[in-house]
């Protein structure tokens, strides 16, 4: 029996049971309506005797004012086992005989008028027990109520019968599958609304079905708002094959069951936080059984954040090729995975050339083993090193670099790869190197200046005074250069401190310095020299040079030096003092006439 005509053969039953209880209870009711009105009606009978009785004898008592026999039969039918009460009043309404009495017992009153003689007339009220009416009324109705509930439960015990055998297997049965197809339901609708993809499900007319949770609120919308409205009208879907609303129809006239497939489609909306989404999406169609199309399908993905990460590495790498310093990426192991443009401008390696390889191909041999275990020593500790490298261009050039190596880790804390970051700092450093030669060098002469021979005297004392041998220190200055430079010009005292200073320079050894510390005024810087002699032999070997004739525009000029000298043998002496006191030797030299030399080299050393 199939579960269609079960179920017709249980509304015939249960209508048959129902129209069985029906008749049952209207027979019922009957038959108790029918005690209802015998029971009231004999009452009423009796009631009536009672009165007509009674009032033939009362009337008679109270004609003949016999109250003592009137009070007698009032008390005689007060006695009597279903009269509550029985009373005689006037026709002003006084009592004449007996008391309406207050009763918790049912009861119904009677009343009957006589009339006494021509002016007098009375009022008989009989009050009569209803108790047994009640009694046998309540019994009636309970054995029709309990007549009808056995009838009810025997209808339904058949009832139930019938269908424990014939129809609850068939509607449990039914009951299971609505209960496994209930939860199959829950469970893809609880899988699609918490999917980390959009989905929504519209009609061929592009009107939302069904749309999950994360698709309204990327479309901007609530579930509810988006429920019944068109797709286009949240966001505007742009499609390779042309619009949207030209697929909707190609879908309606398509036959034949064939699939249409729209991919590449591309929208923008604001979502639930006014933010920009970028959203991708692809359609499909769900066919019905016979191939007609029926529903359409849209999974999206939300490319927000792939599109800001694409433009965030186009930005980095448009960084990175335009950058002026070099960059260098390898792996964990070392080797070059990336150069960027300004590596194979600075180094003169391509690409190809250096990707693959150990940037140690580049180094140059002026760093010892130690400082490249120092460096990588850093990089392990603290994750990066920063510093200066000298290394080789693909040319064998040998140029200084600033360099910064990082460490990068990957989620497990485990280094992936290594970027060093450097800048040629070759005109850096020559820069560095004029500024000092600058700071430490006299502009005319290109000798030290005083700030250098200040430095070298300090680095000439320390040494004597650890290791002993003295210094010899020489002030020299210029005789007759101010009567030069007033006949002549400035130009022609140039002229003369640039010789007298090459002549000095060529009457030392290369280990000593000579020195312009102002003016006319220079130094001589003696290391290893601790003897009256040898300091001797060069004051007088530089005053027979300078003492030579200069000539310059035509004119013959003559210059004398004086110069007073000191040794240094222990070092305790400051830089400061030393020139004072081989200044002082030198105006000694002055004072004796010029053009000769003074020395000292008592113990002041």
């Amino acid at each position: 029996m199939s579960l269609s005509n079960v179920g017709l053969s249980a509304r015939f039953i249960i209508f048959l049971a129902v129209v069985i209880a029906l008749i049952v209870g209207l027979v019922n009711y009957y038959g108790y309506r029918n005690t209802r009105d015998h029971l009231w009606g004999a009452l009423d009978s009796t009631a009536t005797s009672k009165l007509d009785t009674l009032s033939d004898v009362s009337k008679h008592y109270l004609q003949t004012y016999e109250l003592e026999l009137l009070e007698a039969l009032q008390r005689q039918v007060n006695a009597e086992q279903d009269v509550v009460y029985f009373l005689i009043k006037g026709q002003g309404g006084e009592r004449i005989v007996g008391s309406e009495e207050q009763s918790y017992v049912r009861h119904k009153v009677f009343r009957r008028y006589i009339d006494i003689d021509s002016q007098r007339r009375g009022q008989l009220i009989l009050a009569l027990s209803t108790e047994d009416i009640h009694a046998e009324l309540s019994a009636a109705r309970f054995s029709s109520v309990l007549t009808f509930l056995i009838t009810t439960l025997v209808l339904g015990g058949a009832i139930y019968s019938y269908f424990r055998a014939e129809v609850l297997s068939e509607i449990e049965l039914a009951r299971q599958e609505e209960e496994i197809l209930r939860e199959q339901h829950g469970f893809m609708r609880a899988v699609i609304d918490h999917s980390e993809g959009l989905l929504v499900v519209m009609d061929l007319s592009g009107r939302v079905i069904h749309l999950n949770q994360r698709c309204a609120d990327s479309l901007g919308v609530s579930m509810e708002e988006g429920m019944n409205a068109n797709l286009t009208r949240f966001c505007d879907i742009h499609c390779s094959e042309g619009g949207f609303d030209e697929f909707l129809v190609q879908l309606t006239t398509t036959l034949g069951g064939e699939i249409v497939q729209l991919s590449a489609c591309q929208s923008e909306c604001r979502n639930l936080q006014d933010q920009l989404c970028h959203i991708e999406w692809h359609f499909n169609v769900l066919t019905s059984a016979q191939g007609k199309p029926r529903f359409i399908i849209g999974t999206g993905i939300d490319v927000t954040e792939r599109r800001q990460n694409e433009k965030r590495l186009q930005l980095a790498r448009q960084v990175v090729e335009s950058a002026s310093e070099a960059i260098i990426v390898t792996d964990a192991g070392g080797l070059i995975e990336m150069v960027n443009p300004s590596f194979q401008r600075i180094s003169g390696y391509s690409m190809e050339e250096a990707i693959g390889r150990n940037p140690s191909f580049m180094q140059s041999g002026q760093h010892d083993a130690e400082f490249y275990t120092d460096m990588w020593s850093s990089i392990r500790e603290k994750g990066s090193w920063q510093g200066e490298v000298w290394n080789r261009r693909k040319n064998g050039e040998i140029f200084p670099e600033s360099i910064t190596i990082t460490s990068l880790k990957d989620e497990e804390g485990n280094i992936s790869s290594y970027v060093a970051i450097f800048t040629d700092i070759t005109e850096q450093k020559l820069t560095e190197q004029y500024l000092s030669h600058l700071a430490h060098h006299d502009l005319l002469t290109e000798l030290p200046n005083r700030t250098m021979l200040m430095e070298l005297l300090e680095s000439e004392r320390s040494r004597t005074k650890r290791y002993l041998g003295g210094f010899g220190l020489l002030y020299l200055d210029l005789d007759n250069f101010k009567p030069i430079n007033d006949q002549h010009g400035h130009d022609a005292g140039d002229e003369v401190l640039k010789i007298a200073a090459k002549r000095m320079v060529a009457c030392v050894r290369e280990s000593d310095t000579v020195a312009r510390i102002g003016g006319d005024e220079f130094c001589i810087l003696l290391p290893h020299l601790s003897d009256e002699q040898g300091l001797s032999v060069v004051a007088e070997k530089i005053i027979r040079s300078c003492s030579e004739p200069i000539l310059w525009n035509g004119h013959t000029l003559t210059v004398g030096i004086s110069i007073g000298g000191i040794i240094e043998r222990q070092g305790t002496h400051d830089g400061e003092s030393l020139l004072r006191k081989a200044d002082q030797m030198m105006y000694q030299s002055k004072q004796k006439g010029r053009n000769t030399y003074s020395l000292d080299v008592s113990k002041i050393a």
